[in-house]
């Protein structure tokens, strides 16, 4: 499982972690042996740079191809705002609707768009910042290229880079560079080592109020009862970070949110799901969905909205 949230916080397929806070479109991953799919992420400036802090970025879409024995190739674009991009036609989805286009699934759920492939690998969008990539446990290792890494069990293979593809990189922003997927409408600067900095540095006052903060929830029940599967430190450490750095709906603590729900997701897909960790003082979903949609595709934009109209 590849994860991917806040300034982005990457988790490839076997477990190397880092941030990469670039501004481009990435390629996720990819079937680097036969190309019958890529999965890119559309990384852009978010909710950073404040008071002269470091910029800062999060994932704002995910797009989708996949190529069927036969050649033909199947497109979507997941948005901000559970809104599917097909084409050109925007479409935003209820709460519990499913559908088709050609042969990928799609469905939603309370808080995630769900979208799955004919070789049963499965994306998971928040509709916000957060995307997950679950491949099937029989699916073959040495196959994937990409900023998920090479999914083989060999954390010191991960960092393949895209030219040549025999050239690894210790470097997780040299690694990442190589990835962007660039093009004359939207053009790219490579991450440096100073875009990757903590911001906590710039804001030490935030900085205790974070830990306070986010080890109040991470560290308390319900939480807990994920710890033997999932280790929260690193949560809480990105928890921390974004805090810091972050202006993103920050009056509605929305940095501390997508640090919990990250980690609240990442449990439950791992077998341990944590039950009513939302309240009405802490991340109430109807305020993160009403957060959610204001942040996606504005309704003139769309071909239909089922969020709105779901019988329809």
């Amino acid at each position: 499982m590849c994860s991917l949230w806040g300034d982005p916080h990457i988790q490839t397929y076997d477990g190397n972690t880092f941030n990469f806070p670039g501004i481009c479109t990435y390629v996720l991953s990819m079937d680097c042996v036969s190309s019958s799919f890529w999965i890119y992420g559309m990384f852009s400036e978010c909710g950073g740079g404040g008071r002269n802090g470091p910029s800062l970025s999060a994932m704002e879409s995910l797009t989708i191809y996949y190529r069927a024995k036969n050649g033909n190739h199947t497109g979507i674009e997941l948005q901000r705002g559970w809104v599917v991009n097909i084409g050109g036609s925007k479409l935003r989805i209820g709460e519990g609707m499913a559908a088709h286009h050609t042969n990928l699934a799609i469905q939603r759920t309370a808080e995630h768009l769900i979208v799955t492939l004919p070789n049963k690998i499965v994306i998971q969008w928040d509709g916000l910042h957060m995307g997950f990539l679950i491949l099937p446990d029989d699916f073959p290792e040495d196959r994937t290229c990409g900023m998920c890494g090479r999914y083989n069990n060999d954390m010191s293979r991960d960092y393949y880079m895209k030219h040549g593809r025999t050239d690894i990189t210790t470097n997780p922003l040299e690694f990442g560079n190589s990835w962007k997927y660039t093009n004359t409408y939207r053009p790219c600067y490579d991450v440096s080592p100073r875009d990757d900095v903590d911001p906590c540095d710039y804001f030490p006052e935030r900085k205790s109020e974070g830990q306070v903060l986010c080890q109040q929830h991470l560290y308390q029940v319900p939480f807990t009862s994920c710890h033997d599967t999932v280790d929260p430190a690193l949560y809480f450490q990105n928890c921390v970070r974004d805090w810091c750095g972050s202006e993103w709906r920050r009056s509605q603590k929305l940095p501390l949110c997508n640090a919990l729900g990250a980690y609240a997701t990442t449990c439950e897909l791992k077998g341990v799901p944590i039950s009513s960790w939302r309240s009405s003082d802490l991340c109430p979903i109807d305020e993160i969905k009403e957060i959610t949609m204001e942040e996606g595709c504005p309704w003139n934009e769309l071909e239909y909205d089922f969020e709105l109209d779901p019988q329809e």
